[in-house]
Formats: C-alpha cells, structure tokens, sequence
C-alpha cells in the first residue's frame, strides 16, 4: 500500500508539472484546469460508476457515490494536506484569496443540499446540476491566474 501511494504521488508530481506547460502554452489559467479538466480526470470512475447506477436506477447508490467523493476530498485529504505540507516544511494553507473559491464551494454546497433535501431525483434537477458546473467552468476560465 505504501509502494501504490508512492507511485501515486510521482504520477501526481508528473500531471501537476504537465499541467502547469499545458497552461503556460495554451494560455489557459492553471486554476481553471485543475479545477475543472483535472477534476472530470481525476474522478472519472467516480463519474462511470455513478452514471452507471443511475442508468440502473440506483438513484440513491449514484448520489452517495458523488457526495461521498466531495466528502472525503473535503474532511481528509485537504486538512491532511495541510498537516503534511507543515511538516514538510512548505506550509499550505485554505486561504482563498479569490472570492470565486469561496463561492464556487458555499453555492455547490447550498445546491447539493437543495437537490437531496426532497430525497426525490428529476432530470431538471440533473440538468441543474450540470448548469452550475458548466457556469463554475466559465467563471474559472475567464478568471485569471491566482
């Protein structure tokens, strides 16, 4: 298991660095592409296992898969970002200098909830969903660098 996360971590050091030339040669923000592009890569199982279970009409199963996600992105592996990158002696911190992040994490917060809240799914509530990731990718894109 040490092995695995290790091997991760490089290939993690190696997308970030090709990240940062893609941005750079196509003018693009690397926020935007971490945020978006780097986000639909980085949970594509995630995204087929869910839609698969939807498409079964485990409707129910496919939102604890998202919700999940974000959850376990949110509570583990940021706080333990933070920790390790104190130890390591380059600290990080949650601060958002940009008011869109703060944002763009409240709102997706506030939309989940108003979608789960009925416990009912429809396909306006879906494309509802979609509209606000599709309009967090325009605000990202036309934002510039951090």
């Amino acid at each position: 298991m040490i092995g695995a996360t290790a091997i991760i971590a490089l290939e993690a050091e190696m997308v970030s660095g090709a990240l940062m030339r893609t941005a750079a040669s196509l003018g693009l923000s690397p926020v935007f592409l971490g945020v978006i592009v780097l986000a639909l890569v980085g949970t594509s199982a995630d995204l087929f296992a869910a839609s698969w279970f939807a498409y079964r009409d485990k409707i129910g199963l496919a939102f604890n898969i998202c919700v999940g996600s974000a959850i376990q992105m949110a509570l583990v592996v940021a706080p333990l970002l933070v920790l390790l990158s104190a130890a390591m002696g380059r600290p990080m911190n949650l601060v958002f200098h940009n008011p869109l992040y703060l944002f763009a994490i409240a709102s997706t917060a506030f939309v989940v909830n108003a979608v789960a809240r009925d416990g009912e799914t429809t396909w306006f509530e879906g494309l509802l969903l979609v509209g606000v990731y599709v309009l967090f990718g325009l605000s990202f894109f036309f934002t510039g660098p951090a």
